[in-house]
This record gives C-alpha cells, sequence and structure tokens, in this order.
C-alpha cells in the first residue's frame, strides 16, 4: 500500500512554483476526509488554487490571461468523473462559454510498465475501471479544451497533437 503525505509546512513554498494543485487521484484520500480537509485549508491559506475531481476548479490569471484547470478521476464519487464522458463534455462545453483558455487534467489509465503504450481502448487496473483515455482525451478537445495531460500510471506516456491542441496521456508522477 502506497501512503503520499508531505508536511503541511512546506504548502506556503507550492505557491513560488505552481499556479494550481490537483488534487483528483486515487491517493487523496488514504488519511481519510479530516486530512483532506486539512490540505485544502493548507492551498487555502497560502492563497494556492486547486483543482479536485468534485466541483472544484483552479481559476488563476496568468499573464494577464484567465486559465480553467479542471479535473477528472475515475472513481464514482467525482463529479467530474472521466468515465462519464458525455457528462465531461458537457462540463467543458459550459466553461468553454466563459472562459478563454482550459486545461483538462485527469488521473486515469492502467498503471505500470506494462501500460507505457495507449491502447486506444478502456483501461483497468486491480480490477478498477481507469477509462479509455484516448477517447476521453480527444473529446475533451472536442468540448473545447486548449490542453489535456494525464498523469496515474507513474510511467510517462506519448503525447498526442489532436486539432493543433497537445494531449500528454501521461506526465508520470
Amino acid at each position: 500500500c502506497y501512503a503520499f503525505k508531505s508536511p503541511s509546512y512546506l504548502a506556503k513554498n507550492l505557491k513560488n512554483y505552481f499556479h494550481t494543485a490537483i488534487l483528483a487521484n486515487n491517493h487523496i484520500m488514504d488519511f481519510g476526509k479530516t486530512c483532506y480537509d486539512e490540505t485544502i485549508r493548507h492551498l487555502r491559506d497560502n492563497d494556492l488554487s486547486y483543482s479536485d475531481g468534485f466541483k472544484n476548479i483552479s481559476i488563476n490569471i496568468v499573464k494577464g490571461i484567465e486559465v480553467v484547470v479542471v479535473s477528472f478521476y475515475t472513481h464514482k464519487l467525482y463529479d467530474h468523473n472521466l468515465l462519464d464522458i458525455p457528462k465531461s463534455m458537457k462540463i467543458i462545453k459550459n466553461l468553454r462559454k466563459k472562459n478563454r483558455i482550459i486545461i483538462v487534467s485527469f488521473h486515469g489509465g492502467a498503471e505500470g510498465h506494462s501500460a507505457i503504450r495507449v491502447p486506444f481502448k478502456s483501461e483497468t487496473y486491480k480490477g478498477s475501471a481507469r477509462g479509455n483515455i484516448f477517447e476521453f482525451s480527444t473529446k475533451m478537445i472536442d468540448a473545447g479544451a486548449d490542453l489535456v495531460f494525464g498523469h496515474g500510471p507513474h510511467i510517462v506516456r506519448a503525447i498526442h497533437l489532436y486539432k493543433k491542441k497537445l494531449i500528454a496521456f501521461s506526465l508520470g508522477n
């Protein structure tokens, strides 16, 4: 079992390097809801936006341009569930109406070195549905996303240029 945790005093340093914390993943609840709530409090206390796969999206002004980051994950409890592509497309289409730049982050796909290639079909990991990340990613671009990047397999996967927009199927860890 992997359980990831960082000391809370490091939260103040994140703002120096990142605009957004991506919390949509299978480890965010490793220490329970109390610690999840503590994570949110530390991010807010340090003026760092976050996107968590529930209803929270990140909005930042970068060089005068509003940038929205919305995260997706495969668990049934998530409002932004990459397994529900029609609903995910609707979320992006609604954001597109009001926002100039939309970045989609997702935590999906099979894991490990045997999953280095994107299979162009639905994937599982240890019996859990992890989505068809190729279909999901291209549909997010179709819906209006400007960039799609994945993480989750703990390995780097391919990148793909689709309709002149970049998709990175996994940036690793």
